[in-house]
């Protein structure tokens, strides 16, 4: 780690990523904490350890409100209640990192980013994993069927394009300690999401309902209340959702097209 950081500059802002995933947390708790408990301790002492002052953001998770009555938007002030362990994880480096910033006077910003999606996620996530079969059933042939988990639960998409803006607006503007929740702050079901994505095909394709892919405990509602953040540092999404899917399929047509192509090579 002394070597990675030996080389940062100063004057550039230094990005901590969410890591794994909640579907992959399940199976792998274990990698799961080292990475988001274990590995926060050591990147943050290793910051403290050189004396790094430049701004970071440390990115949390709106999975860490976890399981909230009613259909209220979920501001910063309301308390975690995390129901899967990376939630668990996410809401300890969290806490880890107010000590670090309080403790030590460490620059550091941190957030709760809802769910977000765009061109090159892993299709471990629902966005893209939609977006992977309907694409392959266009260009592959596949059969025309599509397997999905919970259709019911609500969420908060985002543009990853809007989702690194507002990094950058925190980045300049973001106070250090705080948290801030950044996210589209609008709910969309994951029936709605499919539907938009199943809209732009042109195919017939028949939705099977698979029960593996649902959760042991899940969320039925989590949609962010954003009016920190647009207050504190002006930034608000721009990119609609029906832009944010449709370069997000296209992406994905491009890629099972090329893997189509490397197979008759």
């Amino acid at each position: 780690m002394r070597s990675v950081l030996s080389s940062y500059r100063p004057d550039l802002i230094f990005y901590l990523p969410a890591q794994s995933s909640v579907r992959l947390s399940w199976e792998d708790p274990i990698s799961t904490a080292e990475v988001n408990v274990f590995g926060i301790v050591n990147l943050l002492e290793e910051m403290k350890y050189l004396g790094l002052r430049s701004k970071t953001i440390v990115v949390g998770s709106g999975e860490e409100y976890g399981i909230h009555s009613g259909h209220d938007k979920i501001s910063e002030s309301s308390p975690a209640n995390p129901c899967n362990f990376y939630a668990v994880t996410k809401a300890c480096q969290n806490m880890i990192s107010q000590v670090y910033a309080n403790g030590f006077n460490l620059p550091l910003v941190l957030t709760r980013t809802f769910n977000h999606f765009g061109p090159g996620q892993k299709d471990t996530f629902v966005v893209p994993s939609f977006c992977k079969q309907i694409a392959e059933i266009e260009i592959l042939n596949k059969e025309p069927i599509i397997n999905v988990g919970n259709l019911e639960a609500y969420r908060d998409f985002t543009d990853v394009r809007d989702v690194a803006r507002a990094y950058v607006h925190l980045a300049m503007f973001g106070r250090v300690g705080e948290v801030y929740n950044v996210g589209g702050g609008k709910p969309y079901s994951i029936k709605e999401i499919l539907d938009i994505l199943l809209s732009f095909s042109a195919k017939k394709i028949k939705v099977v309902i698979d029960e593996k892919k649902f959760r042991p405990i899940d969320s039925p509602y989590i949609v962010a209340d954003i009016s920190k953040i647009k207050k504190e540092t002006s930034w608000e999404p721009i990119y609609s959702i029906k832009t944010g899917l449709k370069d997000t399929l296209d992406y994905w047509r491009e890629k099972t097209y090329e893997r189509g192509r490397s197979s008759y090579r």
